[in-house]
């Protein structure tokens, strides 16, 4: 299948965390803004945008926020305390969920409407495209715009996945 474009449905998921605990993608996009994040701990440029992800989360708490790990459960619970992740992180460790997105690249966040359907995809790092995110989440939560990245967060412009 080739990467979801927007105002298409994405593939559904269920998967779990490192406690168990299941997070049906579907179940969150119900009549609520929700972000899907693809990440890999290894990954410098994920582990450059995971915590501007994390500051996403605080910045709209409206916002449903599913990180999808590419790792196994000991690295996603280590990146994930590091990070100071607050959001649920499920594991995609067989890459099973991340082959049916038919993703080249991590981090990709897939930004979903309040009727589940594909909003905005971001791919690798841009400090115009995070930004980009941020307004399209106050546009779909019909909330204030919040900047989320600023010249005093000192992070490169660009950095692919």
């Amino acid at each position: 299948m080739p990467l979801p474009e927007v105002g298409e449905r994405v593939p559904d998921f269920a998967l779990a965390d490192v406690n168990g605990h299941t997070y049906p993608l579907s179940e969150s996009a119900q009549g609520r803004a929700t972000l899907a994040v693809f990440f890999k701990r290894s990954c410098v440029t994920s582990r450059l945008a995971l915590p501007f992800v994390e500051r996403l989360h605080r910045l709209y708490p409206a916002l449903r926020l599913i990180g999808v790990s590419q790792d196994d459960a000991a690295d996603t619970e280590a990146f994930s305390a590091q990070a100071g992740l607050t959001f649920p992180v499920v594991l995609d460790s067989d890459w099973k969920v991340s082959t049916e997105y038919d993703l080249f690249t991590v981090p990709t966040a897939f930004l979903l409407d309040k009727a589940g359907r594909l909003a905005r995809v971001n791919m690798g790092w841009s400090t115009e495209q995070y930004n980009a995110l941020s307004a399209e989440v106050a546009r779909l939560l019909e909330v204030t715009l919040l900047t989320l990245v600023t010249a005093e967060d000192k992070v490169p412009v660009f950095k692919p996945g």
